[in-house]
C-alpha cells in the first residue's frame, strides 16, 4: 500500500489520505455546481472548480391524458372535478383526489378494467425494495418508491426563502399489495430536491444508518432506505433525529385517518378530513393511495407542517456556523497499537518498534499493528475482527439477497479513529475524495487487482462540501464498466452520489470510472509486484 501511495504521489496525483485499515487511498477531487468532478489538490480547489450554480429547471407540468379519453393503470386519465365527469371515458370509474379520472378501485388498489396492465406497470415502477425482504428471500413489505403516483405526479414545489421543503407522505392502507395495510401509517419525509422542488439538500452531521427501530416503523431495512434516499438531504443531525421528527409529525394526521380507515371510508374522505382539520394536503397519490402533506425546515433541520404559501415565514432561518475541523484522534494509550485505531505518530518504521504491538509506520503517519499482506492486526487478530465487525454500517445488497457476505464492505469513513482530516473546499461548491482500493485490505477489501470504491463528497463532519441533489435520483439499473456489483453501486449512489451534483446515476458512475482509470493503472502493476500501499500512494 505504501508503494502504491508513493507511486501515485510521484505521478502527480494529490493523495489526500492513506487508509491503512481497509488499505485504500483517497485522492482529492472537486466540482463546481455543474457536477463535473476533477482531480485536484485541496489548495487548487478554488481555482480548478470555481463556477456558479445553474439556473433551476422549469417546473414539470402535469402529464398529458393517455389518449385523452380513457384510463390506463398508473397514468392520469382525463381531468375531472367529480365522479360523474369520468363515466363517459373508457375504463374510468371515478375522479381521484389528484383531479384526474382513474381506473383504480379504492378497495383493491388495482385498475378494475386492466389489472394485468396495472400489475406490469407497477412492477416496472419498482425502484427499491425493503432490504429485510431481500435478506429473507421474500417480497413482504416491499415498496415501490416511485414519486407521486402516475405520470406527472405531484407538482414542482417552490420553497420560497425556506432552506428546506418537502412532503410528509402518509399511506392510507388502500394501495396495491405493498401499500395495503389494515391501519394507515407513515411512509416518510421527502425533501423535494432536484426535479421535484427547489429544496436544498443539506447533509447531516452523522450519516450513519439507523441501528434501532423508530416507534412508527416496523422494518429497519425500510428505515435505512428512507434515511439514505431522503433523510441524508433533510438537514437533520443524524438518523435518530430524522425518524424522531417523522414519527412526531405524522402522529396527529394519522390519528385523523385511522378511524376513517376502520369505517372503510375512501382516500378522498381521508384527504377531505385532513384538509378540514387544517392540514395542508399538497397532493393525493391515487396509485399507491398516499396523501402528501407539505412540510418545511430552516437550516436548523427542524421540520414543521406548513402550507406552501407559509414556507418563507414558518421556516425562515439562517445557516448555522460550520463546526470546527476535527483534529486527529489521540493515540490509544500513547504507547501501543490496537486494531482499527491510530498508534503513536511516526515518520518511519523504526519509530514504531519501541511500542507494544506496533509493527510499522502506516501511510497515515501513525504506527499500526496491521500486517499489509493479511490486512489483520498481527498481535490482536481477534480484537481487529471484532472491531471491524462493529464498524460495518452497510452491506452489499446482492450479498443480503443471496444470504451471503461475499463482497460486503464496511464503509466506515477513513479507517481507524479520527480518519481523514476535515476537508475545506475553499470557494469550490463541491469537494471530496476518489477512493481507490489497493486490494491489500481485510477480507471485504482483499482483491487480486486494485479497484475503485467511489467518489465521496465530503459533507457534514467530513468537510465543507455542499450536498447538491441530482435531477434524477433513480437508482442505477445497469453495471458501470468499473464495477461488478449492482447492489454495491446502488449503495454508493444513495450514500454519496445523490450529494454529488451530477445529473443522474449514469453521469455519476461514468465520472467515477473515468477519473479512476489512470490512477488505477499506476497501482495495478505495483500490486502485481506485491509492492505496498505506501508505494502505491507515492507512485
Amino acid at each position: 500500500l505504501a508503494d502504491m501511495a508513493s507511486a501515485l504521489k510521484n505521478g502527480g496525483y494529490p493523495v489526500y489520505y492513506v487508509d491503512d485499515v481497509d488499505s485504500q487511498i483517497y485522492i482529492s477531487v472537486c466540482a463546481s455546481n455543474d457536477g463535473q468532478w476533477k482531480i485536484a489538490d485541496v489548495s487548487q480547489f478554488s481555482t480548478v472548480c470555481k463556477g456558479t450554480a445553474p439556473a433551476p429547471g422549469p417546473s414539470p407540468g402535469p402529464s398529458p391524458s393517455p389518449g385523452g379519453s380513457k384510463c390506463i393503470a398508473d397514468q392520469h386519465g382525463p381531468a375531472c372535478s367529480s365522479d360523474s365527469d369520468c363515466t363517459q371515458y373508457d375504463s374510468c370509474i371515478r375522479c381521484a383526489g389528484s383531479g384526474y379520472c382513474t381506473c383504480v378501485d379504492e378497495t383493491t388498489g388495482q385498475c378494475a378494467a386492466a389489472a394485468a396492465t396495472s400489475a406490469a406497470q407497477l412492477s416496472s415502477a419498482t425502484t427499491r425494495t425493503s432490504k429485510s425482504a431481500l435478506a429473507n428471500g421474500t417480497t413482504t413489505g416491499m415498496k415501490h418508491h416511485h414519486r407521486g403516483g402516475g405520470l406527472g405526479g405531484a407538482p414542482y414545489m417552490n420553497c420560497g426563502s425556506s432552506s428546506l421543503c418537502g412532503v410528509l407522505v402518509l399511506e392510507s392502507g388502500y394501495g396495491p399489495p405493498d401499500y395495503h395495510h389494515d391501519v394507515p401509517c407513515v411512509h416518510g419525509i421527502w425533501p423535494e430536491t432536484g426535479s421535484y422542488g427547489s429544496s436544498q439538500c443539506i447533509a447531516p452531521s452523522d450519516t450513519s444508518d439507523p441501528t434501532s427501530m423508530a416507534s412508527c416503523y416496523d422494518d429497519l431495512g425500510f428505515m435505512t432506505h428512507e434515511w439514505e434516499k431522503h433523510g441524508t438531504c433533510a438537514g437533520v443531525k443524524d438518523s435518530d433525529d430524522f425518524f424522531s421528527q417523522v414519527c412526531s409529525l405524522s402522529a396527529q394526521p394519522l390519528s385523523v385517518m385511522q378511524p376513517l380507515k376502520a369505517q372503510s371510508q375512501s382516500l378522498a374522505d381521508m384527504a377531505s378530513a385532513l384538509k378540514n382539520g387544517g392540514y395542508p394536503v399538497y397532493y393525493v397519490d391515487d396509485v399507491d393511495s398516499q396523501i402528501y402533506i407539505s412540510v418545511c425546515a430552516s437550516n436548523d433541520g427542524q421540520w414543521k407542517i406548513a402550507d406552501v404559501s407559509q414556507f418563507s415565514t414558518v421556516c425562515k432561518g439562517t445557516a448555522p456556523a460550520p463546526g470546527p475541523s476535527p483534529g486527529p484522534s489521540p493515540s490509544p494509550g500513547g504507547s501501543k497499537c490496537i486494531a482499527d485505531q491510530h498508534g503513536p505518530a511516526c515518520s518511519s518504521d523504526s519509530d514504531c518498534t519501541q511500542y507494544d504491538s506496533c509493527i510499522r509506520c502506516a501511510g497515515s503517519g501513525y504506527c499500526t499493528c496491521v500486517d499489509e499482506t493479511t490486512g489483520q492486526c498481527a498481535a490482536a487478530a481477534a480484537t481487529s475482527a471484532a472491531q471491524l465487525s462493529s464498524a460495518t454500517t452497510r452491506t452489499s445488497k446482492s450479498a443480503l439477497a443471496n444470504g451471503t457476505t461475499t463482497g460486503m464492505k464496511h464503509h466506515h469513513r477513513g479507517g481507524g479513529l479520527g480518519g481523514a482530516p476535515y476537508m475545506n473546499c475553499g470557494s469550490s461548491s463541491l469537494c471530496g475524495v476518489l477512493v481507490l482500493e489497493s486490494g491489500y485490505g481485510p477480507p471485504d477489501y482483499h482483491h487480486d487487482v486494485p479497484c475503485v470504491h467511489g467518489i465521496w463528497p465530503e459533507t457534514g463532519s467530513y468537510g465543507s462540501s455542499q450536498c447538491i441533489a441530482p435531477s434524477d435520483t433513480s437508482d442505477p439499473t445497469s453495471m458501470a464498466s468499473c464495477y461488478d456489483d449492482l447492489g454495491f453501486m446502488t449503495h454508493e449512489w444513495e450514500k454519496h452520489g445523490t450529494c454529488a451534483g451530477v445529473k443522474d446515476s449514469d453521469d455519476f458512475f461514468s465520472q467515477v470510472c473515468s477519473l479512476s482509470a489512470q490512477p488505477l493503472s499506476v497501482m495495478q502493476p505495483l500490486k502485481a509486484q506485491s509492492q505496498s500501499l505506501a508505494d502505491m500512494a507515492s507512485a
